[in-house]
Order: structure tokens, then sequence, then C-alpha cells
């Protein structure tokens, strides 16, 4: 069973020269586009338009994030970057046990 992209998972680019990039899908554009920031190249006003087939969907972000995505309200560049750090970090102390 695939798992479908919905907003506030966060993703790893596994495609293209941005492979191995953590994003955060911010929309769902249809079955096969969503848009992604990283707080860093691209920021929460300049989303990049990527392919469901080129994600690999590693977990969901704070609940925080996931309550300003669905309200509509936009995020800083700089709450992007710490919860994506949080989450790498999440994952190497899940990779420890």
């Amino acid at each position: 069973m695939i798992e479908r992209p919905q907003a506030g998972q966060i993703a790893v680019s596994t495609a293209g020269r941005d492979a191995g990039t953590k994003y955060l899908i911010v929309k769902v554009l249809d079955d096969r586009y969503v848009e992604v920031v990283d707080g860093q190249k691209r920021v929460w006003n300049r989303p990049k338009k990527k392919n469901c087939r080129h994600l690999l969907l590693v977990g969901m972000a704070g609940r925080d994030l996931q309550a300003a995505l669905a309200e509509g309200r936009p995020l800083r560049n700089s709450e992007l970057r710490s919860e994506l750090r949080e989450q790498g970090a999440e994952e190497r102390q899940e990779g420890d046990r």
C-alpha cells in the first residue's frame, strides 16, 4: 500500500540534484505533485514543486506546525529549519536503540 503525502509530513528527496534533502510538505497540488520547503534554499514564500514519486515520507511535523498549516498561517523559515533539525535528531536516536 502506497502512503499518500499530506501537508505537514516530512519527506526526503530521492531523485534530482536535491537528493537527500529533507523537506516539509506544505501543500498537496494533486495526486502527483506537492509543494515542499526546507527553510533555507526553498523558503516559505518560494516552495518547490516536487513529484511525489521522488519523495520518501519519513514522519510528521510537530503539532504546532501542523496547526499552522491547517489554519493557512505562514511559517517562519527558522521554524521550518528547527523542525527539520529535530526530526533528524529523532531519527538518529531511534537508530541508536
